[in-house]
């Protein structure tokens, strides 16, 4: 059945259940413990009007109590059906707003194919196919919906949730088929600035890369060496398919791909050169570490050097009392460094020596 068919089907449908509800009497309403004050009432008039009344009074109230519950279950019933029907007439709505979605959605996939091109948008294509199965398929649960009875073996908020979502899962693919559409119609009528943007990035990578490459070079970085070797090649890629694109910028398909690929080589590009500079700035700072350790030793040696010097030219001191001041303080940093009290301590020299070693160091400090 087609979709305007089946709109005439969910504009006739019954509402059995709710004229059914309206026909309520108030006795059917009219809870159960109010039974039981009548059954008192009916045995104290039974003593007035004879046994025989007095059972036809227990006959009526037992119908009573017998017909109530009937009746709720009735009711109880009818209201289900209504709810029932009511959803179905939602649903007919949904599914109605569904299908022209999916009919604008296929018009423009139309156009979009005949622009663009079908391998693009084959994706698009089947997703289509197979969402008109599905929008039939939310039609059979409408249907069933709207001749429920009540005595049908299925269940009906189950199947209402089924078919909603049947319609929000094409919503959304109509929905990202406009979006990708838009970004290749956005593609195209931004060619020209795209590539002169991709140009302009292959212009920075190139200059980037000749002054990583001398660095790499001074530096002796091997594995940087490589790298770079692979970035010029990306980079060969990237120039290529802009070269590619320039000259397929009225071919979508063509274009659109070439220009991806471009895109990724030169995400790759950047990546890479972000890893040889990271690397250089290691190996840079290594050698900066190495440089000035370097300096502290050599500095560090010559003071140790000004020391001994500085012993030499004390007189009274000797090789063996200059070999037990080095014994003692175990560097000539250490002795360099040392106190007269802490001279004096020295075994073998007194305190006018230490004085005269002392003043002969502090010209080192």
């Amino acid at each position: 059945m087609s979709s305007k068919g089946r709109l005439l089907t969910v504009e006739n449908l019954g509402t059995s259940g709710v004229a059914i509800g309206d026909q309520r009497q108030p006795i059917d309403r009219l809870p159960i413990i109010v039974l039981l004050p009548a059954a008192i009432l009916g045995a104290i008039l039974g003593r007035f009007v004879g046994p025989v009344a007095l059972l036809f009074i227990f006959l009526a109230l037992l119908v009573a109590l017998v017909r109530y519950p009937i009746q709720k279950l009735r009711y109880r019933k009818a209201d289900r059906v209504a709810k029932v029907h009511a959803d179905a007439q939602i649903l007919a709505a949904d599914i109605t707003a569904t299908v022209a979605a999916l009919e604008h959605a296929n018009e423009e996939l139309g156009f979009a194919e005949a622009t663009f091109g079908l391998p693009l948008l084959a994706g698009h294509r089947t997703a289509l196919s197979g969402a008109y199965a599905e929008i039939d398929s939310a039609w059979k649960v409408q249907e069933q919906l709207s001749k429920y009875d009540g005595n049908k073996a299925i269940s009906p908020d189950v199947e209402f949730a089924r078919a909603n979502a049947i319609c929000q899962a094409i919503n959304q693919q109509t929905q990202a088929q406009a979006a990708d559409i838009n970004s290749y119609e956005t593609a195209l009528n931004d060619a020209p600035k795209t590539i002169e943007n991709l140009q302009n990035r292959v212009g920075n990578y190139q200059l980037q890369y000749a002054q990583m490459q001398r660095t790499v070079a001074t530096l002796g970085i091997t594995d940087g060496t490589i790298l770079l070797s692979q970035v010029a090649t990306k980079l060969s890629d990237a120039q290529t398919a802009l070269t590619g694109a320039k000259e397929a910028q009225s071919q979508a398909p063509v274009f659109i791909e070439r220009v991806s690929f471009a895109t990724a080589r030169l995400t790759d590009v950047g990546s890479s050169l972000t890893t040889v500079d990271n690397h250089i700035k290691q190996i840079t700072a290594q050698k900066e570490a190495a440089r000035q350790e370097a300096e502290r030793r050599a500095a560090a040696a010559r003071q140790d050097a000004a020391t001994l010097a500085a012993l030499d030219s004390v007189s009274g001191l000797g090789p063996k009392r200059k070999e037990a001041l080095l014994s003692h303080f175990g560097t000539p940093a250490a002795l360099r460094n040392a106190s007269l009290a802490q001279l004096e301590a020295v075994h073998t020299i007194g305190p006018s020596l230490a004085q005269a070693i002392a003043q002969a160091l502090r010209a080192v400090r």
